[in-house]
């Protein structure tokens, strides 16, 4: 069990664009301030300026693309071929040459197409994923909202307002595996008051979040839908007031069941390798022509310098779009530029802790000043009764805080 609570073992495999993951909960604290530092300076800075903001090359596509391997042997091509072409060891006319190079330079069309294409569908589905993201911290909002104005015990309201958040944390935990119990779930979940209840920690330890996936955000949504359940048995409900709540504690898991299956649904393998082979043999034999103009006639900076400026640029440009691309396919990984999730989290709770007192300690109608607080009686028709339909109209309060409510008629 221990081990559970500790995170998953070191041979697990993380994301690809992760570099490392992170032990404690501090540290995911200090990568999420590192993303919000960058959304910020990405908000702040003009295009025109970015590129001179030599501060932030480091968290730039130049140092992927350095790291790639086709960059070095497009420079390998380059150097290869203009060593033989500039001692004359190659015997072509330069009718040739141009012939040659102009059916390559016809196919970059079709390689901006397949790039393009592929960038595209990372875009939309980054903004798809964040979609969903915001959609469920919305619900955790609309929630709380409902519940305070439906449930009457302030045990109830807390129960399912803890339920929901752990419903939402949990989904993250299960969902990125840069997440573990032990660097965010049970640490965010302490320092929040989310599990005041032992039974519900060793539940969801025993659940294993991180192996289990999506199943303890299933089971922290069956939580609230247990005390709603509860309420009605207990005809502190009627129908149309469960399905309310229900309806909104459901649209949490719709947007998480939604944020699985983009995690698990990525381009098909065969595709991606196809744009990644085309664009690498593309750029390695622009390379190589390049290097085949520089003839013993050519100067050192028009033969030699700008065409290695040129490879430079559309390597940058090729290799550049395809790591931006994968990087925005997956924006629940570790790098700086995916989702800040801790405050995504951090900003449902606090929004929903903040109006979930403020409707139990907020300013009170007069009736209510000039009352005695009493407790909320049921609602449910007293066995017997033979009230007629004008007499069964009943007033429904909104909360403790003593908000207006509506008059139902009773069947």
């Amino acid at each position: 069990m221990s081990n559970n609570i500790c995170g998953r073992a070191q041979s697990v495999r993380i994301d690809s664009d992760a570099q490392s993951l992170a032990s404690t909960f501090d540290e995911v604290y200090r990568l999420d301030e590192q993303r919000q530092k960058l959304l910020k300076a990405t908000r702040g800075i003009e295009p025109v300026w970015i590129a001179f903001r030599f501060d932030k090359y480091w968290r730039t596509v130049l140092p992927r693309i350095m790291g790639s391997p086709t960059i070095w042997l497009a420079f390998a091509a380059y150097a290869t071929f203009a060593s033989i072409a500039r001692v004359d060891l190659m015997d072509f006319s330069q009718e040739e040459l141009t012939r040659s190079a102009s059916d390559l330079t016809n196919n970059s069309v079709l390689i901006t197409f397949l790039l393009t294409f592929y960038f595209g569908y990372c875009y939309n589905r980054h903004y798809q994923m964040y979609a969903q993201s915001t959609r469920c911290a919305e619900s955790v909002i609309e929630t709380t909202a409902k519940i305070c104005i439906y449930l009457r015990s302030d045990e109830d309201i807390e129960r399912v307002w803890r339920a929901v958040n752990l419903a939402h944390l949990s989904g993250y935990v299960g969902l990125a595996t840069v997440y573990t119990n032990r660097n965010l779930l049970f640490a965010f979940a302490r320092n929040n008051e989310l599990l005041c209840d032992d039974d519900e920690s060793q539940r969801l330890t025993m659940l294993d979040v991180e192996s289990t996936k999506q199943r303890a955000c299933i089971e922290c949504t069956a939580w609230a839908l247990r005390v709603i359940s509860e309420a009605r048995e207990r005809e502190e409900l009627f129908g149309p007031e469960v399905a309310d709540i229900t309806k909104s504690v459901l649209q949490l898991q719709e947007a998480m069941a939604a944020l699985y299956h983009y995690q698990f649904q990525v381009m098909p393998f065969i595709y991606v390798h196809m744009i990644s082979l085309s664009s690498s043999v593309y750029i390695i034999l622009y390379a190589a022509f390049k290097g085949m103009q520089f003839s013993p006639e050519s100067t050192w900076l028009f033969g030699f310098a700008m065409p290695l400026i040129n490879i430079l640029i559309l390597a940058t440009s090729l290799v550049g779009l395809g790591s931006v691309g994968h990087t925005l396919a997956n924006p629940l990984g570790g790098e700086l530029e995916d989702f800040a999730v801790l405050s995504f989290l951090q900003s449902a709770l606090d929004r929903s802790k903040q109006l979930m007192e403020g409707f139990k300690n907020g300013p009170k109608g007069e009736d209510q000043r000039k009352s005695t607080k009493q407790p909320r009686q049921s609602r449910g028709r007293p066995s017997g009764s033979t009230l007629d339909s004008e007499q069964t109209s009943t007033r429904l309060d909104a909360g403790d805080n003593g908000s207006a409510g509506k008059s139902v008629a009773l069947p």
